[in-house]
């Protein structure tokens, strides 16, 4: 009888064992899964977070390109409403120094009829009047190179924004690519 009672004894406490143990493995297993939920929403927040990361950074460059194409498009129309203007001036300045050589010349043309001068005057008077006109000509391409020097400022100004543009888009093709292989990592 007694041996029977410490064998249901053993028997019970094998059972005991054997279930805190299915409880150990139950309760370990748990566990695991828990920290592979965790570890698994920690990355999944990760890569959210870069992603809104690099989608708030893309905006913001697109943002920044498109006030800087703004302003550049501004700048470029200042330059040429300039432009036009100089070029207007020098068309108005050229008309009025055609009218000012005709009226010089229709006043030397008088003198010379009034004063009747010696050949040797005469000569005086051409040689005066062919120097003023030599004046008035350097004044012009005097003009001329200055409105050329300042197409050519502008012409390279131009040149150094689409250097710009072109850095500006090598940055953001290797931050994309930077970005992508981040990810790959993540995962």
């Amino acid at each position: 009888e007694e041996m029977k009672v410490a064998e249901e004894n053993e028997r019970r406490r094998q059972q005991e064992l054997e279930h805190s143990k299915r409880k150990e493995e139950e309760r370990k297993l748990a566990e695991e899964e828990a920290e592979k939920r965790r570890i698994e929403a920690e990355a999944l927040a990760e890569r959210k977070r870069i992603e809104e990361e690099w989608k708030r950074k893309e905006e913001e460059k697109d943002a920044n390109w498109q006030a800087e194409k703004k302003r550049l498009m501004n700048e470029r129309k200042k330059e040429r409403e300039q432009l036009q203007g100089e070029l207007r001036a020098l068309q108005e300045e050229r008309i009025e120094e055609e009218k000012f050589q005709k009226e010089e010349i229709r006043q030397a043309e008088e003198r010379e009829q009034e004063s009747r001068k010696s050949e040797h005057a005469k000569e005086l008077e051409r040689l005066r009047i062919i120097d003023e006109l030599k004046l008035v000509k350097q004044e012009r391409l005097m003009e001329e190179m200055k409105r050329k020097e300042t197409h050519l400022k502008a012409k390279k100004k131009a040149d150094e924004n689409d250097k710009l543009f072109k850095m500006r888009d090598l940055e953001q093709q290797r931050l994309k690519t930077e970005l992508e292989e981040s990810i790959k990592l993540q995962k």
